[in-house]
Parts: C-alpha cells; sequence; structure tokens
C-alpha cells in the first residue's frame, strides 16, 4: 500500500511552508532522482526550481541515474 494519489505530499508541502516564517527558515533545499518527473513536477509548482545536478549519483534498476538538486529562498 502505498501514499500515492491522496495529496499527502502537498499537504506536508504546504504545511511546512506555512510554518517557516514562524521558524524562521530561509531556504528549502531538496534532492530528487531526475526519474522520479512526478515528484519534480509537484516541488516546480510549489515554486522550487532547479539549482544544479549530481552526475551519475545513484544506481537504480540497474541503471545510473542522476540527482537534480532544487531549491526555494523563503527570506532573505
Amino acid at each position: 500500500m502505498g501514499f500515492r494519489g491522496i495529496a499527502l505530499g502537498e499537504a506536508l508541502m504546504r504545511a511546512g511552508f506555512g510554518c517557516s516564517d514562524a521558524v524562521r527558515i530561509r531556504k528549502v533545499s531538496l534532492g530528487v532522482f531526475v526519474t522520479n518527473e512526478a515528484a519534480i513536477a509537484r516541488y516546480r509548482k510549489f515554486g522550487i526550481v532547479e539549482e544544479g545536478s549530481l552526475r551519475a549519483e545513484v544506481i537504480l534498476d540497474r541503471k545510473i541515474v542522476d540527482e537534480l538538486r532544487m531549491g526555494r529562498r523563503l527570506r532573505d
């Protein structure tokens, strides 16, 4: 049983960004495998942008996969 399709990720993102001012978070940074297109689209929806990549970072299903580094600045 998985959590896909129930908008849990979006709810967590909204909650996290909603409380970022209270805890004075300046920036959100994350890494996602380039093969995870659904996650990349979701992060972009929340204003998280590509900042770089790590080439040949992991092996998934016997394939070499890059990791995309993404971030969103929340305050100066």
